[in-house]
């Protein structure tokens, strides 16, 4: 390929004469590593143990405990013993949550899991319910052990080795079911529009680094995160977070067609010419809005006042401080079915919206440790 290069360098071939051979000869290549790469994982296997083949390194908790995609067999949950391997719980010494994983005697893969309490989700029918991408058993992540949120779904096979298909290119790392955009599976909540810049992260611009605001589905609702959000270590991961309206039945990212026309699908008032700010579309549920906004809507969520005052978003600034709780006096919008909004404040700057009852001594949280009574500037975590 270098020499044909050269020859069109030299002029003595015209681009067009090379490129067909080379791309051919490149899909070659491509089909027979891919067809043959059991051979590198055999190679590595002569100088590296499979994780959790070590008995020595690892302790059994759990037999029979899900069933394996790869044979139909049952695998077995262990978790491996602390050691110097850093990549173990949250790097945090002696504080970190040793890390679980699956492994299945059969096949041998050892797959690891999230923090949390594990246990194999059953379908209504009592049988196993399975991942329609690797047919593994989906594993439900409750509280406890090092995780203190709501609970969520993860296919151990995806979770490392995310489908890219259906919304893995996006996540630059774990894989979970509610990120999953796959059209069959019910656990699969994954938005129209993951991956698509919405607007640059101007936390990371402020610190010198490069992220990217993007649109995903979490357990709880729709969110705008930032694209180094899951990036942790010594780099602390950006906690730009705006929440969207829960009246939304599907949210999603206005993009150029085909032909790279714009046709509306950018913010003429926020956008310049190093920015692109990209305008979101709504789908409302019913009942959920009064009848006047119908049952679509299309905004920019750092401009839109309808979105802002109606919906109650609200977009993180850096150093911006959490006032816990709310005024009486503070007016409460109320929906088409009665009912009063939760606060979709934004989280990060400022944090998400509390309820009133929730309060500091210092009324104030500082948005990098998300502790009480001090700004983020002096942070002792800085």
């Amino acid at each position: 390929m270098e020499a044909e290069c050269n020859a069109v360098a030299a002029g003595r071939k015209r681009k067009e004469e090379i490129m067909q051979p080379i791309l051919a000869k490149m899909l070659e290549v491509f089909n027979r590593a891919n067809a043959e790469a059991r051979k590198l994982d055999e190679a590595v296997a002569r100088h590296f143990t499979r994780i959790g083949t070590n008995d020595a390194n690892s302790t059994i908790v759990q037999r029979n405990f899900s069933l394996c995609g790869g044979c139909g067999g049952m695998t077995t949950l262990k978790e491996l013993r602390r050691g110097n391997d850093r990549n173990q719980g949250n790097g945090r010494g002696d504080n970190r949550a040793p890390m679980k994983i699956i492994h299945c005697e059969s096949c041998s893969p050892g797959l690891r899991l999230p923090k949390g309490v594990h246990s194999a989700m059953i379908n209504p029918q009592n049988e196993p319910t399975k991942c329609p991408i690797c047919n593994y058993q989906v594993i439900t992540i409750s509280q406890g052990d090092g995780y203190n949120g709501n609970g969520y779904q993860v296919c151990p096979k995806c979770f490392s080795d995310a489908p890219a298909e259906y919304g893995g290119a996006a996540t630059g790392g774990d894989f979970r079911c509610f990120q999953c955009s796959h059209p069959t599976c019910s656990l699969a909540s994954g938005t129209s529009g993951d991956g698509v810049e919405v607007f640059p992260c101007s936390f990371c611009e402020a610190t010198g680094a490069t992220g990217k605001i993007t649109l995903r589905k979490n357990s709880k609702s729709h969110v705008l995160s930032c694209s180094n959000y899951a990036i942790t270590g010594q780099r602390a991961r950006c906690e730009f977070t705006v929440w969207l309206p829960k009246e939304a039945s599907s949210i999603s990212v206005l993009e150029d067609d085909r032909n790279g026309n714009n046709n509306n699908a950018s913010c003429n008032r926020c956008s310049s010419q190093n920015k692109v700010v990209r305008k979101l579309k709504f789908k409302w549920k019913s009942g959920s809005v009064p009848p006047h906004f119908g049952r679509e809507y299309v905004g920019c969520v750092l401009c839109d006042e309808t979105l802002k005052s109606d919906f109650r978003v609200s977009i993180p600034q850096l150093n911006q401080v959490q006032v816990r709780g709310r005024s009486n006096s503070t007016p409460r919008r109320v929906d088409a079915g009665g009912r009063g909004p939760r606060s979709a404040a934004g989280r990060g700057g400022g944090g998400r919206g509390r309820g009133t009852g929730a309060s500091n001594a210092g009324g104030m949280t500082c948005f990098r440790c998300n502790q009480p009574g001090h700004f983020a500037s002096n942070c002792p975590q800085k």
